[in-house]
């Protein structure tokens, strides 16, 4: 997974206002809490280790992500490091811990880290730790802020369209599933030749996203070229599609 961190003093003010969860850790994955969308969590990594010599490991389980997914994490420690682990089990997470994105280290001022998912997992995990002596332990909090999908988007190929007929587009996730109903597309046409420009807007229905043209006689014959778009939202990633030169008729 590609990390981009991004350290800055909105971490903290995002980390001290979002809604907050009780203090809970879990040192395995099975025993690993939810980390819901929005919520502050607070764990501590000092404790006494008595039966796992792993004991300064705590996990926290993310929702499950699609491949290019962008997971974005504000999080504030005094010591050890935050990590991701993907696909591990209560009996090899020692000897895999960070396999999914390599550690970062911990800003008692607070930073915000963002991570690319590099392959679809249901078994995703924050990890937070330290090993007294080396990285130290302590406390900590964290807010999974936002998981955008990464989504894909083209507009049909063909040579020529009927002026008063539709352009449907039919986006996907990276998994090729088909984008929910309510997703707004934006499609802009330019004729270069007519120094005009043509933008067109609509929504996911059943998969598909028609764009009616409705286009003025005066555009037949002419070659436009066609780019489907949608900015990016707190779900959503941007994507903007490959031109397509078409004439109207």
């Amino acid at each position: 997974m590609k990390v981009r961190p991004w350290t800055t003093a909105a971490a903290v003010a995002l980390l001290l206002g979002g809604a907050l969860a009780a203090p809970a850790e879990a040192n395995t994955p099975s025993t690993a809490q939810s980390a819901s969308l929005g919520t502050t969590y607070f764990g501590n990594t000092t404790r006494t280790c008595t039966s796992s010599a792993n004991c300064n490991i705590d996990f926290w389980r993310l929702p499950n992500l699609r491949a290019q997914d962008e997971v974005t994490i504000a999080w504030r420690a005094e010591h050890g490091y935050m990590c991701l682990t993907a696909d591990v089990d209560d009996y090899d997470y020692a000897q895999n811990l960070c396999n999914f994105a390599e550690y970062v280290m911990r800003d008692p001022a607070g930073r915000r880290d963002v991570f690319i998912a590099d392959y679809a997992t249901a078994n995703a995990y924050v990890n937070f730790y330290g090993t007294p002596g080396m990285f130290e332990t302590g406390p900590y909090q964290f807010v999974v802020e936002t998981i955008r999908s990464k989504i894909g988007v083209a507009i049909p190929a063909k040579s020529t369209v009927r002026r008063d007929s539709a352009v449907t587009l039919k986006p996907t996730f990276t998994d090729g599933t088909a984008l929910p109903d309510g997703v707004s597309f934006t499609m802009k046409i330019t004729f270069k030749d007519l120094d005009k420009t043509i933008v067109r807007t609509a929504r996911t229905a059943g998969g598909k996203v028609r764009l009616r043209l409705r286009l003025g006689k005066g555009f037949a014959g002419h070659k436009g070229r066609f780019i489907a778009t949608r900015r990016s939202d707190t779900i959503y990633q941007g994507v903007r599609s490959p031109t397509q030169t078409i004439t109207v008729k």
